[in-house]
């Protein structure tokens, strides 16, 4: 709960690739569609009432801060449910529709109508083409990763994708969570979590 506070979207980075499958989606799914403070399960019962005194602390309300963890995690498993997609030409609808719509899907079940309709302007097998042609030339780019994925040049066309799907969802995605962010918690640790963000940057830059 507080974790969201303190730290921008854009810093946080879900180590979920390795897992996040077709055969595994559905968990994730049903994770986050349940997910609600009171079904909340600790080891340590003591935790709950901790948990319950964070989000009064630092939040508008209990609901506000499931949406903002709801939306926070489906933004950010999105991302890497295209970073990771398997790519073809052939096969681009499939990919669409396996690996991507079910996050369009969800942000629209739970009401969450803007980020759907965010999530639905990503172009993965459009930037990787791209990505592909900037580095094998457009005429005689493959046409699927199983031969572009090894060596120097997957890591060319593999930097040039990621830097244009990290473009995508700074401008479409990042205002959105941002926007969540300042309705869901309470303004006095806004200001705060902005004030040691802007410490932070001066220190680093």
């Amino acid at each position: 709960a507080v974790f969201l506070v303190w730290h921008a979207p854009a810093d946080i980075h879900i180590c979920a690739g390795t897992f996040l499958r077709q055969s595994t989606l559905s968990a994730y799914i049903t994770a986050i569609e349940k997910f609600s403070v009171s079904n909340s399960k600790c080891a340590v019962q003591s935790d709950r009432e901790v948990l319950h005194q964070q989000i009064r602390q630092y939040y508008r309300s209990t609901l506000a801060f499931e949406n903002f963890a709801k939306t926070t995690a489906i933004s950010l498993l999105f991302l890497t449910a295209v970073r990771g997609t398997p790519f073809s030409s052939a096969g681009a609808a499939s990919v669409h529709s396996d690996y991507l719509q079910p996050w369009i899907d969800l942000a629209h079940g739970l009401g969450f109508h803007v980020l759907g309709d965010a999530l639905a302007t990503a172009r993965p097998l459009h930037w990787y083409r791209i990505a592909r042609a900037h580095v094998f030339g457009k005429d005689r780019a493959p046409d699927d990763t199983m031969a572009t994925g090894i060596g120097a040049d997957a890591c060319e066309w593999q930097k040039v994708f990621t830097h244009r799907t990290d473009a995508w969802f700074e401008d479409a995605i990042i205002p959105i969570l941002k926007e969540c962010k300042e309705e869901s918690v309470l303004p006095v640790y806004l200001d705060l979590a902005a004030k040691r963000l802007n410490s932070y940057d001066r220190l680093f830059t």
